[in-house]
């Protein structure tokens, strides 16, 4: 039996979900009309995926992890928006 995604995924839930972040990535830039190199994207989206799998090792212990009603926090780009601007960085490279 594979595991949950939400637990620790296996290789082809971290594939689907590369995907689908670089799907999202082509089409938001196309509808913007940004010339973004799909080679560019795809590095962009290995880069998020490995953070996201680190910053997941080091705010929570794997046990805490494993709640999937405490891992799950759907967010609009609005609410996210809003939560980092809450965090007031302190130089514009912070800033998201």
């Amino acid at each position: 039996m594979t595991s949950p995604v939400w637990f620790w995924p296996g290789p082809y839930q971290l594939d689907t979900y590369k995907n689908w972040v670089k799907d999202a990535a082509l089409e938001l830039a196309k509808f913007q009309n940004y010339a973004v190199p799909r080679s560019r994207i795809i590095a962009d989206v290995t880069d998020l995926v490995s953070f996201e799998i680190e910053l997941a090792k080091l705010t929570s212990p794997s046990e805490m992890r494993r709640n999937v009603h405490r891992m799950y926090n759907p967010m609009t780009l609005w609410d996210v928006q809003e939560w980092t601007d809450s965090a007031r960085p302190r130089n514009s490279h912070a800033k998201v």
